[in-house]
């Protein structure tokens, strides 16, 4: 999953290195290791408590060619404010009877009872608006399996160019195929198309992202599929751990657009670890 805000997603922001051999250092055994009942406790207090939580967005709207803001005739009615929200030169502004303002790729700025901030490539800005509250929600989570913990090897060259793709945050990023993985799941297993997703310029900063669907889906799981990334390990090869799969943020509200299954991506076996759906129950932190 322009690259999203880094506050969108901080409990994603572990950095490859550091996860990498906080796994290798952890035993695959019944209870989840620590390191990611840590990560499934901080997601679900941020998702609670963060102001751009997606459980706190109230609207997600493309800026085109601007937006009117503010009364109930405009085209984004936001009562308290009144102005116009408009990119220029790439940058998305808001602006009122005091000037232009801001509205960050990376944070927010606050107007009025509101925070807004901008996501998408340049030409494709989108606007969103947060508010105070958020909504109720239990996170839940499928037991900790430690057979849908994986050592794969990325096989295949890149595929230029790159496409944008819808990340986890239904942020538009630059999104670019650079193989496939194979897990042993199901009869004859599953070949999973990787991308690197988000980074810009920096290659440091991207995911090796998989969105995939399997036989939870609508059962237990969100119907859409989730995510995973892949985390590099010894030898070049990478830790595929569906435990940490995680729903889209299409998931808590309906403002959020879901991203299209990608092709191939159907595991056709139930995938029963990471994050589930619905009346599902389950320890949120296990």
């Amino acid at each position: 999953m322009t690259p999203p805000p880094e506050q969108a997603r901080p409990w994603l922001r572990l950095g490859h290195s550091a996860l990498a051999l906080a796994l290798l250092a952890q035993p695959l055994h019944p209870q989840a290791p620590p390191q990611l009942t840590a990560e499934r406790r901080a997601f679900s207090e941020w998702l609670g408590r963060a102001p751009t939580s997606p459980l706190a967005i109230l609207a997600r709207t493309p800026v085109g060619s601007g937006l009117s803001v503010g009364p109930t005739s405009a085209d984004l009615p936001l009562p308290g404010i009144s102005g116009r929200v408009a990119e220029v030169d790439g940058r998305v502004v808001f602006i009122d009877t005091a000037g232009a303002h801001t509205v960050p790729r990376s944070g927010t700025n606050r107007v009025g009872p509101y925070l807004l901030s901008a996501s998408g490539p340049p030409g494709r800005s989108v606007l969103l608006v947060y508010g105070e509250s958020h909504k109720p929600t239990q996170v839940s989570w499928y037991p900790y399996d430690s057979g849908f913990v994986f050592t794969v090897e990325l096989k295949g060259p890149a595929v230029p160019p790159r496409r944008l793709r819808l990340d986890a945050d239904a942020t538009e990023v630059k999104a670019l195929k650079v193989g496939t993985v194979t897990a042993p799941i199901g009869h004859s297993g599953a070949t999973l198309t990787v991308y690197e997703m988000g980074g810009g310029d920096d290659p440091e900063g991207a995911d090796l992202t998989v969105y995939f669907q399997d036989r939870t889906n609508g059962h237990g799981s969100y119907p859409a599929g989730r995510f995973i990334e892949l985390v590099p390990t010894a030898g070049g090869r990478y830790r595929l751990d569906f435990n940490r799969s995680r729903n889209p943020y299409c998931a808590y509200s309906t403002v959020y657009p879901c991203p299209a299954p990608w092709p191939g991506n159907l595991i056709d076996a139930p995938v029963s670890a990471g994050e589930r759906y619905g009346s599902a129950s389950g320890d949120p932190a296990h």
